[in-house]
């Protein structure tokens, strides 16, 4: 019999719909602006627009995640916002975007956080995780207004129990 549980290398296929939207949205942020690859500060800009428990979380540790999304494209420098020339519709194919090495790391770190909280799926309260496990701007710019990993890993847990106690 096959072990139902995901292994690492299972990308996104154990992820939420909403960890899943928030990976869709980070690559089409890097489209949007001609990046090279999908880094962290994409993914964080995903969280934002995104919300769902991460969007909890930040919220509750006082982020307004109004203000996150254009305080997220501080992270970039100037020359990477400058948006795509060509509408969407006559770009003759999209660009071929790929994770860079440090967002690859941090989806690797979500779904280890998710193992360790013995689910079977990557949310993106896990995403969340992920991105302060690896230093990027993205990391800085949370740690920086005091959202740690161990502040984030506690309201995982608090949300798990509060979930499974119905």
């Amino acid at each position: 019999m096959r072990d139902p549980r995901p292994k690492p290398d299972d990308s996104l296929m154990i992820f939420t719909d909403r960890a899943r939207l928030v990976v869709s949205l980070a690559k089409q942020f890097a489209t949007d602006y001609w990046s090279r690859e999908i880094a962290p500060e994409h993914i964080l800009r995903g969280l934002a627009c995104v919300g769902g428990r991460s969007g909890e979380i930040l919220d509750g540790l006082g982020f307004d995640l109004v203000r996150l999304v254009p305080q997220v494209l501080e992270l970039f420098p100037p020359e990477a916002l400058r948006p795509h020339p060509l509408p969407k519709e006559l770009r003759s194919r999209p660009p071929r975007i790929e994770l860079g090495s440090v967002a690859k790391e941090c989806l690797q770190a979500a779904n280890r956080a998710a193992m360790e909280f013995n689910v079977h799926y990557v949310a993106d309260d896990h995403l969340l995780l992920g991105l302060l496990s690896y230093k990027s701007p993205a990391s800085d710019f949370l740690q920086s207004r005091g959202v740690t990993f161990e502040l984030v890993k506690d309201a995982v847990v608090h949300y798990q129990l509060r979930d499974a106690s119905g």
